[in-house]
């Protein structure tokens, strides 16, 4: 995954001239993901670290959405086991096929994915313009939903099953849109590889576009071709209410060090970033941008098991950062 537009995102692709590296999927306006030969995504790494541009390795088990997978979907489409399907009752717009889903046999569907590039961004950019002005996503977290609010800044997003009460949340929203007139019923299929920036299926009415996000890498129901996603993020824990101390790193020196080194790369001033401000929710850094700052965190303290805290990710403060870079160091000296 890279953080730019996929013009640049392809012509990065494009410095290797291997075939098998590709533009993969357009998420957002400054998220990309190139897929291909891993000895050639480290490569990519290097040239985008080098731009600037930040970037994060996928956790998924294969390559997708490139020429690399043709074989595969050859496999797939010759020995796959064919079932009885039916017409949908639910309008389904495909982002890899570029149109409707009409009387398409799901083997297809699923092989198709395997090389298609899929266009997320154009996708939810036509569904608003078709009328579509609130999204629903219905995994726990908020993951496609981030892909539309970085699309089209003002419409409503919301993720009901992170609500205490999700009933409500979808009930608000329907009031909300009751005056927009008799919805048109319509889905998006989208087979996403994921991390801090998978996406999911899609499925919406003309005012409530419904966002179903995956809640496992297994395969999803036959009529979805399901993204490799992340594991759940775990819950935030309590910030403890005094800050530990280890052998020479106590919470204050580290935290001075995080200010410094989250201020520079960021362009704030040191001292306008609060220790419980939320990275996301109140400093507007996204997702990627933590990856790559609790990366840098990880080299700085010599810790390598920070990388892979996605806790820090979900709730980010630079206290819980900070409590987590002083226990590691605690437990790395034996303590």
């Amino acid at each position: 995954a890279v953080g730019v537009d996929g013009r640049r995102a392809e012509s990065l692709a494009g410095l290797m001239d291997h075939p098998n590296l590709v533009l993969a999927c357009e998420n957002a306006p400054r998220q990309s993901v190139i897929s291909g030969p891993r000895q050639l995504i480290e490569q990519v790494e290097r040239v985008a670290d080098t731009f600037g541009w930040p970037s994060l390795p996928l956790d998924v088990p294969h390559p997708t959405h490139t020429p690399a997978m043709a074989q595969a979907a050859r496999d797939l489409r010759a020995t796959a086991p064919r079932v009885p399907y039916g017409t949908g009752r639910w309008r389904v717009c495909s982002p890899w096929m570029g149109r409707d889903v009409g009387d398409d046999d799901p083997v297809d569907l699923v092989a198709g994915a395997l090389t298609a590039r899929v266009r997320m961004l154009h996708t939810i950019r036509e569904l608003h313009a078709a009328g579509a002005d609130a999204f629903v996503e219905c995994g726990e977290w908020a993951v496609v939903t981030k892909f539309v609010e970085a699309s089209i800044p003002g419409v409503r997003c919301v993720v009901p099953l992170s609500e205490s009460d999700p009933v409500e949340a979808v009930r608000a929203l329907a009031a909300e849109s009751a005056d927009a007139g008799p919805p048109r019923p319509y889905a998006v299929r989208v087979p996403v590889p994921a991390g801090a920036v998978a996406t999911a299926p899609v499925a919406a009415p003309p005012t409530r576009v419904t966002v179903p996000a995956p809640t496992a890498p297994a395969p999803a129901p036959v009529s979805y071709v399901a993204p490799e996603t992340p594991a759940p993020v775990a819950p935030a824990v309590a910030a403890p209410t005094t800050p530990p101390v280890s052998d020479g790193l106590n919470y204050a020196s580290v935290l001075a060090e995080l200010r410094t080194l989250y201020g520079d790369f960021l362009g704030y001033p040191p001292d306008l970033l609060g220790e419980d401000d939320g990275l996301e929710s109140e400093l507007g850094v996204e997702s990627l941008k933590q990856v790559v700052l609790l990366g840098r965190v990880s080299d700085q303290f010599d810790l390598p098991d920070l990388r892979s805290n996605s806790s820090l990710l979900s709730v980010g403060t630079l206290r819980r950062i900070a409590e987590s870079v002083v226990a590691g160091r605690a437990e790395a000296a034996g303590r």
